[in-house]
C-alpha cells in the first residue's frame, strides 16, 4: 500500500459562519479523495484587536517533515497585511506545494472566486427588480482582492444605470459583524436616506439585522440588507439573507486535486476562477422560495448537548485533568487527542518554535494515557507510532497559550463538523497548563527559600560549632602552656637541693590537673564531633516523601519503646488530627527532630523532679502542630535568644545545643514549616512543630 498524501489547511477560526463552512467543505472533499488533512486554525495575519497573534503561532508549525503540500485559505487571514507582508509569510513554506484560495499569489496556483459577476447581479437585482437608486455599501478591508473586487462590482452597476456614485452612503468595513453593527447605527443616527445597504459579506449583514433586532425594529422600515458568501447563517436568519453563492465543495476539491497535481510535478494553471451565483432571499424584499432547513449545515447540530466543558474541565492539576479529559473525549466522541508541550517552555510568541517538544497526553483508541519521558521533533506534531497508517486522519491542531506565554499546541482528530467544542477544550487545556505551571513554580520557590533558610541556619550552626570548637581549642592551648612553664620548673628543680620529695608530688599533681583538663576538651570536642556526625546522618536519610499522621505517631511509639533513657519517662500522646492527613517530606527526619526535643525535655523534667511530657499532634487550619511539653525548670532567659542559633544548653554535662540547631535547620529547610518554643520559670516549656499539611 502507497503511503497516504497529507495536506496542510491554514485558515481563520474555524468558529466563524463563514470559515466554518469553509473547513467543512474541505474537510469533505480531503474524505473523498482519501487524502489526509492537518487544519492549522490561526487568526487573521498582523491583527492587533485581540489575541491573534497568539493563535497565529500555530502557522509555525507547519513543516514538510510532516506535509507533502500546503492550501492557504488567504482571503481568511489576509485583511490586514499588505501583499508584500503576505509574500514574506509564505516564503517560510517555499519547500511545501502550495496552492492559494481567494487571493492570488505570484507564483502559487491560485483559485480565484467571480467575486465581480456575482456582486453584480445582486446590485443589478436590488436596481432593475426593486427599483432602487440609493444603494448604499460596507466595504470589506482594503488589503483584500476580494472585498475590492465586490466593491468594483457596485461602482460598474452604478455607472452602468446612471446612477451617481455618493460617498455619503459607502462605509468602511472589515468582515466582521460589528462593523456592519456600527454602519446601521451610523445611517439612523445621522438620519442617511438609503434604500438598501449591500455588505461586502454575510457576516457585517448579519451584523447590521442584528443591530435593528437589538432596538425592536424590523430593518425593512428603514432600508433592505444584503450580503455575499450565502453562509449558513444567512439562511437561518430571520428574515432570511440574500446573498451571492460560493461554490465551496468544488472550490475545496480542485484545490486538493491543484495540490496533488503539484506533489505529483504535473502541469498546474496558475488561476482558476470558479463562479458565483445569486441566492435570492428575505432581505431584499423578495420572498424566500429556498427550503430553510435544507440549506442549514448539521455542525449546528451538537451530538452532545448537555456536556459543558468549561464545567467538566475544572482543574489546576495535570494529573486530574488527564482524567477528565479523558472522561470529555469520550463523551464526545473524539476519536484522538494529543497534548504537546514545548521543552524548555513556555515561549513567548515571536520566538522561534523549538525543535524538540515532549508529549505529555494522548488520548487514543478510546483511552487517555499520560507520559513524562516522550521527546520528539515539534514539526512532526505527534510522535511517528500515532500516525496510523491503515487509515485516513483529518486533524486539527490548535495552540495552547495563557496571554503571552505559549505552552505548546493540541491535536484533535476530528470526524464531523461539530466544531463548537474544540475551541472551548482548547481554552481549559491552557488555563489547567498555566496553573499547573503556576504551581509548580511556586513549589519550586518555596524549595529554593526552604534551601535558602537551611543554607542560613547551617551557616549559623558552623559558626557555632566552630566557636564552641574554638573556646576548647584555646582552653587546651592555655593549658599546654601551662604545662611548658611546669615542664621548665621541674627541669630546674632536678638540680635545685632545697626541692623537696613534696614538692616534687606538688609538681606532678598540677601537671596532672592541666592534662585532666586537656582530656575534658578533647571528651568535649569529640563529642560534638560525634553528635554532628549522628545528627547529620539520621537528618538527612531519605525514607519516603510522604507520610501520614498514623504513621508519625507509630514511629514515635516506636522511638520511645527503642529508647531506655525516654521509655522510663511518662510520655503523654493526644492525637486530634486526622491520623490519614499526609504531610510531605522524609519522616526520618522528623522522627529524629521529636526524638531531640523529646531527649531535652527528660533532662528539663530531671531539673525539677517533674517526670512526665505531653506531646499533642493537632490540624489548625491548612496546618499540623506538633507541640511537645515539659515540666521542667524553663529555659533561661539569657538563652532563650540564641537556643537555635547557636550550641547553647542547661546541660553543662548531657548536652552541646547541637541537636536543636539542626532541628530547626530541619523543619525550617526540609519541611518549609517553623520550630517555635514558649517557656515559663519552674513551669517547664513547651516546643511547638508547625508543618503545612
Amino acid at each position: 500500500m502507497s503511503r497516504r498524501i497529507t495536506i496542510g489547511f491554514f485558515v481563520n477560526e474555524i468558529d466563524g459562519d463563514f470559515q466554518t463552512l469553509f473547513w467543512t467543505s474541505i474537510r469533505r472533499a480531503a474524505e473523498k479523495l482519501d487524502i489526509n488533512l492537518i487544519t492549522f486554525e490561526g487568526r487573521i495575519l498582523f491583527n492587533t484587536d485581540n489575541v491573534a497573534a497568539q493563535h497565529n503561532i500555530v502557522y509555525k508549525l507547519a513543516d514538510a517533515s510532516r506535509l507533502d503540500g500546503l492550501i492557504i485559505a488567504t482571503g481568511t487571514i489576509i485583511n490586514k497585511v499588505t501583499h508584500d507582508y503576505f509574500n514574506s509569510f509564505i516564503e517560510h513554506y517555499k519547500n511545501i506545494p502550495m496552492v492559494s484560495i481567494s487571493e492570488h499569489i505570484p507564483g502559487v496556483p491560485s483559485i480565484i472566486i467571480d467575486n465581480k459577476q456575482g456582486m453584480k447581479s445582486l446590485v443589478n437585482h436590488l436596481v432593475i427588480t426593486h427599483k432602487f437608486r440609493r444603494i448604499g455599501f460596507l466595504k470589506g478591508p482594503s488589503n483584500n482582492e476580494e472585498a475590492n473586487e465586490r466593491f468594483s462590482a457596485y461602482i460598474d452597476v452604478l455607472e452602468e444605470n446612471n446612477i451617481p456614485l455618493d460617498e455619503e452612503i459607502i462605509f468602511e468595513g472589515n468582515f466582521q459583524p460589528e462593523t456592519g453593527w456600527s454602519a446601521s447605527d451610523l445611517i439612523l443616527k445621522n438620519q442617511i436616506k438609503i434604500d438598501a445597504l449591500v455588505c461586502a459579506n454575510d457576516e457585517m449583514a448579519i451584523g447590521a439585522i442584528k443591530y435593528f433586532k437589538s432596538l425592536n425594529l424590523n430593518f425593512k422600515d428603514f432600508f433592505m440588507i444584503c450580503g455575499f458568501d450565502n453562509t449558513n447563517n444567512s439562511a437561518i436568519i430571520t428574515p432570511s439573507l440574500t446573498t451571492v453563492s460560493q461554490p465551496m465543495d468544488m472550490i475545496s476539491e480542485k484545490a486538493l486535486l491543484m495540490v496533488l497535481a503539484k506533489i505529483n510535478k504535473q502541469e498546474v494553471a496558475n488561476i482558476i476562477k470558479l463562479p458565483t451565483v445569486l441566492v435570492v432571499r428575505e432581505s431584499c424584499g423578495c420572498e424566500s422560495h429556498i427550503n430553510k432547513d435544507a440549506s442549514v449545515s448539521d455542525f449546528y447540530l451538537r451530538a452532545i448537548t448537555n456536556f459543558k466543558v468549561h464545567e467538566n474541565l475544572q482543574t489546576f492539576s495535570l494529573d486530574t485533568l488527564y482524567d477528565l479529559i479523558t472522561n470529555a473525549l469520550q463523551t464526545l466522541n473524539i476519536k484522538s487527542c494529543f497534548i504537546v508541550k514545548y521543552l524548555n517552555g513556555p515561549i513567548e510568541v515571536d520566538s522561534d518554535i523549538p525543535e524538540y517538544s515532549e508529549l505529555l497526553y494522548a488520548f487514543y483508541n478510546n483511552s487517555g494515557k499520560k507520559f513524562t519521558d516522550i521527546n520528539f521533533k515539534t514539526k512532526l506534531l505527534i510522535p511517528d507510532n500515532y500516525i496510523p497508517e491503515n487509515k485516513r486522519f483529518i486533524s486539527l491542531i490548535k495552540p495552547l497559550f495563557f496571554n503571552t506565554e505559549q505552552y505548546g499546541f493540541v491535536c484533535f482528530e476530528v470526524d464531523n463538523d461539530d466544531v463548537i467544542n474544540f475551541e472551548l477544550l482548547r481554552g481549559q487545556i491552557s488555563n489547567t497548563l498555566k496553573g499547573a505551571l503556576m504551581l509548580l513554580e511556586r513549589d519550586q520557590l518555596s524549595e529554593q527559600l526552604r534551601e535558602q533558610e537551611r543554607m542560613t541556619s547551617l551557616s549559623q550552626l558552623i559558626v557555632s560549632i566552630a566557636h564552641n570548637i574554638k573556646s576548647h581549642i584555646m582552653t587546651i592551648a592555655g593549658t599546654t602552656i601551662a604545662l611548658d612553664s611546669l615542664t621548665d620548673e621541674y627541669k630546674k628543680s632536678i638540680t635545685d637541693n632545697t626541692v623537696t620529695i613534696d614538692d616534687h608530688y606538688e609538681i606532678a599533681k598540677e601537671m596532672s590537673s592541666w592534662l585532666d583538663k586537656i582530656n575534658t576538651n578533647l571528651h568535649l570536642m569529640t563529642n560534638i564531633l560525634d553528635q554532628i556526625n549522628d545528627q547529620f546522618v539520621k537528618l538527612t536519610t531519605k525514607n519516603t516523601i510522604c507520610f501520614s499522621i498514623n504513621d508519625l505517631v507509630a514511629g514515635i511509639k516506636n522511638h520511645i519503646r527503642n529508647s531506655e533513657f525516654l521509655d522510663n519517662h511518662i510520655i503523654n500522646i493526644d492525637v486530634t488530627a486526622n491520623t490519614s492527613i499526609q504531610i510531605k517530606g522524609e519522616i526520618i527526619n522528623l522522627l529524629q527532630v521529636i526524638d531531640n526535643i523529646l531527649i531535652n525535655s527528660v533532662y528539663a523534667n530531671l531539673e525539677n523532679t517533674a517526670d512526665k511530657i505531653d506531646l499533642k499532634i493537632e490540624k489548625l487550619k491548612n496546618f499540623i502542630l506538633i507541640s511537645i511539653k515539659d515540666y521542667g525548670t524553663g529555659i533561661p532567659e539569657s538563652m532563650r535568644s540564641s537556643i537555635f542559633r547557636k550550641m547553647v544548653t542547661t546541660r553543662v554535662k548531657n548536652g552541646t545545643g547541637l541537636g536543636l540547631m539542626l532541628s530547626y535547620s530541619t523543619i525550617k529547610g526540609r519541611f518549609g514549616g517553623d520550630l517555635y518554643f514558649e517557656t515559663e520559670n519552674l513551669k517547664g516549656t513547651t516546643f511547638y512543630i508547625k508543618l503545612s499539611i
